[in-house]
């Protein structure tokens, strides 16, 4: 999930958000969709991204808690499955694998979103 470039707060950071918790997720995930799900972040990326921003995005200090706020995001993915009982309903859960057929739920920091159909579950 990240690299050996990355400051080591970041670092230290990925294994005790990252490698401690996302593997519980995945298993959840796995438990109610009935299919391996991969929780991907390449904080490395994501870092460098947001570092070359930082003119933009101001006070940066925030960067080293990157892990944090991706398991957070993730945390938020759980939570909404949850809450629409995704696990009782198995026409969410059918759903939900042909929308991410790839079995990937990707955290990504991009340039611009577009979007052109957006539907809420």
């Amino acid at each position: 999930m990240g690299g050996d470039d990355l400051p080591i707060s970041v670092r230290r950071s990925i294994a005790q958000y990252l490698d401690k918790e996302v593997p519980d997720m995945e298993k959840k995930l796995e438990k109610i969709f009935g299919k391996p799900y991969t929780l991907e972040a390449d904080v490395a990326k994501n870092y460098t991204f947001l570092k070359a921003h930082k003119d933009e995005l101001g006070d940066v200090t925030y960067l080293d808690r990157l892990p944090e706020f991706i398991k957070f995001y993730w945390g938020g993915v759980m939570s909404g499955i949850g809450w629409k009982k995704f696990e009782s309903d198995d026409m969410l859960q059918e759903a939900f694998n042909e929308a991410a057929e790839k079995g990937v739920i990707r955290f990504e920091v991009v340039d611009k979103l577009e979007v052109s159909n957006f539907y809420w579950l």
